[in-house]
């Protein structure tokens, strides 16, 4: 999915260079969160809670007249992005906005994007202190409640744009039950790790779209590794060639 240079990190493979990573490291959450989103040539996508940019410049990378704006709180991150999108020669392209994400959902004119795609905190502060480190903390630790955070983000999606969401296994229900109250629906995709002894899924992609109403489903998953730890082909061209990663249906075991 990336590697360590001099430089800093190198995303698919290369593709794209991040020389800048202030705050929480782009992970493997962040290339397929770009991957799962479904844009085209000429789409406006918001990336909330964007930290150094890793997730627009995966999409912008991969959708050559796609634009992105990167939306993200803290300074440091924030002027990260900025040094990665000139880095990548995106500047044409992607933005970087510096803000909270409920300030800006309440900017006019609501419903403006085409799509948003979004990695939360994922930890709630009720059991969980987080890192010391007040940019990790930023990142990982909720400042608003999830229920907050997706509401904002539907906020500013024009009717039909969709929302993609990675967060973690133990917490899909609450995030597809958000969804399908807020959007009207909500599809399903387990991340799974794969490898020696077939673990389960750790994160999960939820997505929606505004306005769709339907009952909840299930796209087929994606497993990450085979038994000896290397990547399954599937997520070798997502994370290292720029796959977009298919939302296929799949009916779950006991499902019709």
């Amino acid at each position: 999915m990336s590697a360590s240079s001099e430089r800093g990190l190198a995303l698919l493979g290369g593709a794209v260079v991040m020389p800048s990573t202030d705050g929480l490291r782009p992970t493997t959450d962040t290339v397929l969160l770009a991957a799962a989103m479904n844009a085209e040539p000429g789409m406006h996508v918001l990336d909330a809670g964007s930290g150094s940019g890793g997730a627009g410049l995966c999409l912008a990378a991969r959708i050559s007249g796609v634009r992105v704006t990167a939306l993200e709180r803290e300074s440091a991150p924030a002027q990260a992005a900025r040094n990665n999108i000139l880095a990548n020669g995106f500047g044409d392209r992607v933005d970087v906005v510096e803000g909270d994400l409920a300030e800006f959902a309440q900017t006019p004119p609501a419903q403006r994007y085409d799509g948003v795609m979004t990695n939360p905190p994922y930890l709630d502060p009720r059991g969980s202190r987080g890192s010391p480190d007040p940019l990790r903390h930023a990142a990982t630790v909720e400042s608003m409640p999830l229920e907050a955070w997706l509401e904002a983000c539907l906020g500013v999606l024009k009717p039909g744009g969709e929302i993609v969401v990675v967060h973690r296994a133990d917490r899909v229900e609450e995030v597809a039950g958000i969804l399908e109250r807020q959007a009207g629906s909500a599809t399903i995709m387990e991340l799974l790790a794969g490898g020696a002894d077939n673990a389960p899924a750790r994160r999960v992609l939820v997505r929606a779209r505004m306005g769709e109403n339907g009952p909840r489903t299930h796209a087929r998953p994606l497993t990450l590794h085979r038994a000896d730890g290397s990547n399954t082909d599937a997520a070798e061209a997502i994370l290292r060639h720029g796959a977009a990663l298919e939302w296929v249906a799949f009916a779950q075991r006991g499902t019709k």
